[in-house]
């Protein structure tokens, strides 16, 4: 037995009585549900500049001078931009091929008109 005691024991601390951090039961269920009912208000969010506000299911930009698309709306655009941009890219494709076989029929046909008037 060491003369000073076990130093890598200590003692075991009591357990301590959980208390409610909460102050709800004091409350009626009108004070709550009007405290925390699904019945919130607006909900506004100002990111950068913008101010975008939550309204029927859907966010509207709410700045000063804004216009009042809603997020939607930028979304529909921007799919309908990448759309378009993918077709006009085929496009340019298309062209540059067609343009290639006009080329290559123009190659022979001169070739051709070559060989007739060698002959």
């Amino acid at each position: 037995m060491p003369i000073l005691g076990n130093k890598f024991a200590p003692k075991k601390a009591p357990p301590r009585r959980s208390q409610s951090l909460t102050n709800l039961s004091g409350l009626n269920s009108a004070q709550i549900a009007s405290d925390f009912g699904i019945d919130f208000g607006m909900v506004n969010v100002k990111l950068d500049q913008e101010e975008l506000a939550f309204h029927n299911g859907q966010w509207y930009v709410d700045s000063p001078g804004a216009t009042a698309a809603t997020i939607k709306d930028v979304h529909r655009l921007k799919r309908a931009y990448k759309e378009l941009h993918e077709q006009n890219n085929l496009l340019k494709l298309k062209m540059d091929i067609i343009l290639d076989m006009l080329t290559e029929r123009s190659i022979e046909v001169n070739l051709l008109e070559k060989d007739l008037e060698e002959r």
